[in-house]
Order: structure tokens, then sequence, then C-alpha cells
């Protein structure tokens, strides 16, 4: 019982120290630049995103379904912050609409995961980066 016990505690104190605070990722800049580039879903959607314009912060987002349905669109950066390569952005559709989009790339800038609320669903979509072009 006592071993158990011990392999119990530290098995537990193992798992605490793995789960300790993410890295501080400030040395790889600003995420928003990162973003650039066409990137592909799981579900087979491919997504452009364009440089931003330096006086709007504003660039442009293609949406390409895995159906073959284009929507052209565009995309603000509110904030950014650099420790956690987190971006708070918001899509620009050509209706008017808006929406609230946050984004976190991976440290290798292979992964992109984003989270956005669409009528009160939290959607949480994960993207893996294709290449540098900016459109299909």
């Amino acid at each position: 019982m006592r071993l158990a016990s011990c392999l119990l505690a530290l098995s537990l104190a193992a798992l605490s120290a793995c789960a300790g605070p993410k890295a501080d990722l400030s040395a790889l800049g600003d995420p928003a630049p990162r973003l650039v580039g066409h990137w592909a879903t799981s579900a087979g959607d491919q997504l452009y995103y364009g440089p931003l314009d330096t006086a709007t912060k504003t660039g442009t987002y293609t949406l390409i379904q895995s159906r073959g349905h284009r929507f052209d669109h565009a995309y603000s950066v509110q904030s950014s912050d650099p420790s956690k390569q987190a971006i708070q952005a918001t899509y620009l559709f050509a209706d008017g609409d808006r929406a609230s989009i946050a984004f976190e790339l991976s440290a290798d800038g292979k992964t992109l995961a984003s989270t956005q609320e669409i009528t009160g669903m939290r959607i949480a979509t994960d993207a893996t980066r294709v290449d540098d072009r900016t459109a299909p």
C-alpha cells in the first residue's frame, strides 16, 4: 500500500511539473505577420490570409470550402500577444457582418488554433500551414 501511495505521489508530482505555465514566446516577435499565408483545416477548407495594411491593420481573407465554394472577405487585428503568439482579430465579411476570432500560433509556426463564437456556440478550428501563398 505504501509503495502504491508513493508511486501515485510521484506520478502526480511529475504530471504537475509537465502542466506548468507555457513558455514565453516573445522572442518570436509579433504573431500577426506569421498568420499571413495559406492554411488548411482537417475538414479540407483552405484559408488564405493576406498581409496587413500598416495604416488600417486589415488584410485579405479568402476561404475556399472543401466543396469548392469561395468567399472573399477581410480581417483586422485588434491586438496581439507575442508571449503567447496569440492574436485577437475580427473577420470583416463582404456583407458587412463582423465576427471576433482568436488565433494562437504554435512556436514552430506550423499549426494555427482559432476560436470564435457564432450564435452563442464556441467553435474551435485547427489548421496546418501549407505555404506562403496569400491567394488561391
